[in-house]
């Protein structure tokens, strides 16, 4: 049970982060949930990972995967430690990130808007010119990704594309095709083309080979938001007109497969 003290100290600090501008909101058009989140082998070039593990249940009940990058190219003593939480939603994740910010000792981060950086819905950043950790929130997930070693390393490029990742920006994405390996290939289905304001879309997404599991899905959309529902998905309608819905899967190997879908909200 949590004390009265504790519920009076996580207020102060929501106070402190501005929490009442930013709590359970977007930026930009899109809204999007991401499901099995994955970093594929070489995106963070030319960090490798060395070591990963996955968390069922974790914080606020979501599904964490933390990861530990390491560079060939560099001293051994430097790493990259990059924690992800899956969460369900926009508004749990931003909780989430109380939650996390509430561990760390400096008193508060600064936002990564007064040091120049667009990552996230939410982001904050470390003291000091170089950025050796931040942590941001971009749809249902909240990432914490710093810096390991003597030798801190500036994260903020790598924050950077984590975030383009995961908001499905594949322009400078480097799609690899290893020649043993097949094409991440995926079947969705909607229950609906067509909805009201607060009316439900149901979405389906499963692989086209059954044998085929491990890839990141990330659904993207204008004029609503996502929920899951079990292994599915659900777009739930909030603006009249007409909209565009992506899915995109990602697998381990960097291969990309998207499809869309105009739907009618009226």
């Amino acid at each position: 049970m949590i004390s009265q003290a504790h519920s009076d100290h996580r207020n102060k600090v929501k106070e402190r982060y501005g929490f009442a501008a930013w709590g359970g909101k977007t930026r930009g058009p899109e809204a999007g949930l991401t499901r099995n989140f994955l970093i594929p082998w070489k995106y963070l070039s030319p960090f490798k990972v060395e070591r990963q593990e996955v968390t069922p249940v974790s914080l606020r009940e979501g599904r964490e995967v933390t990861y530990i990058f390491i560079s060939p190219e560099a001293p051994k003593d430097e790493r990259l430690l990059i924690r992800v939480w899956e969460c369900d939603g926009v508004a749990t994740a931003h909780e989430a990130l109380i939650d996390v910010v509430m561990t760390f000792m400096a008193t508060s981060l600064p936002p990564c808007s007064s040091l120049d950086l667009e990552i996230g819905d939410v982001c904050f950043g470390s003291h000091g010119n170089r950025q050796v950790a931040m942590i941001f929130a971009r749809n249902n997930l909240l990432i914490d990704i710093r810096s390991l070693g003597l030798r801190k390393l500036a994260v903020s490029s790598y924050a950077a594309k984590l975030d383009q990742l995961i908001g499905g920006d594949l322009r400078n994405f480097l799609v690899m095709e290893p020649k043993d390996s097949k094409p991440v290939s995926f079947e969705f289905q909607l229950s609906s083309d067509t909805a009201g304001v607060d009316g439900e879309i149901v979405v389906k997404v499963a692989a086209a080979d059954p044998g085929v599991k491990d890839f990141m899905v990330l659904l993207l959309g204008t004029g609503g938001t996502f929920m899951p529902r079990g292994e599915d998905f659900v777009f739930l309608a909030k603006t009249l007109g007409s909209h565009l819905l992506r899915i995109i899967a990602v697998n381990e190997e960097g291969q990309v497969a998207q499809q869309e879908r105009t739907i009618q909200v009226a």
